[in-house]
């Protein structure tokens, strides 16, 4: 859970991160401020002298990744939403200052002004009255699965990431899944695809609620179909939102996962195609209890 207080006075530079290579929620959070453009130094509690003594001093001894320091304010584990909130206070209030800038997790340093997140996109038309391509998918557990049996039954949440060893993946998927009471509420499955194997995806179970779904996608073909049928760019990170009958309704896609939209916003969407009547939008014929 997300953290925050009052740093020691003097903390230099204006943002760090002080987090770790193999923790996911680090990487998500440096996919973010990649995305954004937003200059950091980059502490590795496991590499740099006096990091991990810093981090347990900011977190009353306990070993918290990623801890970040934006001016005098420490968050520790913040969410997508929270690390945005603390951004637009403090670019509000700070002038730009030079910072030493990590390079970014594709080797380029982010430059330029802020850069939008991939925005949630609503369909319309024709796409929208047929369901998305099904395959019979091997899950995390090693059963067959798929997103057929959910149909007119639950809507469904889909994340395409890129395979198991995409920490700023791994991070996203979290973060979707930490959202699974406000999920099921709106009768929404989670879904992760990764282009890897079932035991590869059984690294990322650890991490994710008991009833999110992972399949394995190893060749990329189901994302690729997916990916032709929706306009995407299979090379991308996409959220696909699909309606109890499993037709596309909502999607948004990022080179990497930080450039996605905040889960809540996914989670808003959710809450409004739970509610839309098919008589108002002409689309979908609204769901039966024998469905």
């Amino acid at each position: 859970m997300s953290t925050t207080r009052t740093a020691p006075a003097a903390t230099a530079p204006p943002l760090e991160v002080l987090g770790a290579t193999w923790c996911e929620d680090t990487a998500i959070v440096r996919s973010r401020l990649h995305h954004l453009g937003v200059p950091y130094r980059y502490l590795d509690i496991d590499h740099a002298p006096g990091a991990l003594d810093r981090v347990r001093a900011l977190n009353d001894g306990h070993q918290v990744t990623p801890t970040v320091v934006v001016g005098d304010v420490v968050v520790a584990e913040p969410t997508l939403e929270r690390l945005g909130e603390i951004l637009r206070g403090w670019a509000a209030t700070e002038p730009v200052v030079e910072a030493p800038v990590e390079p970014s997790l594709d080797g380029s340093p982010p430059v330029g002004p802020i850069r939008p997140l991939g925005e949630l996109t609503q369909l319309h038309g024709e796409i929208t009255q047929w369901p998305i391509p099904f395959r019979d998918h091997v899950t995390a557990d090693g059963t067959t699965a798929s997103l057929g049996s959910l149909r007119g039954r639950r809507q469904v949440c889909l994340f395409l990431a890129h395979d198991t060893d995409c920490g700023a993946c791994f991070g996203y998927a979290r973060q979707l899944s930490r959202h699974g009471t406000a999920l099921d509420a709106a009768d929404t499955t989670l879904v992760i695809a990764a282009i890897s194997t079932a035991e590869e995806l059984e690294t990322w179970r650890h991490g994710l609620g008991t009833s999110d779904l992972l399949v394995a996608d190893p060749d990329g073909s189901w994302r690729t179909a997916l990916s032709v049928a929706l306009d995407l760019d299979r090379h991308a990170t996409s959220v696909v939102l699909l309606d109890r009958f499993l037709a596309p309704r909502v999607t948004a896609s990022a080179p990497e996962a930080g450039g996605l939209p905040d889960p809540s916003t996914a989670l808003e969407w959710l809450d409004f195609l739970g509610l839309e009547c098919p008589e108002c939008s002409g689309e979908l014929p609204w769901p039966t209890e024998s469905a």
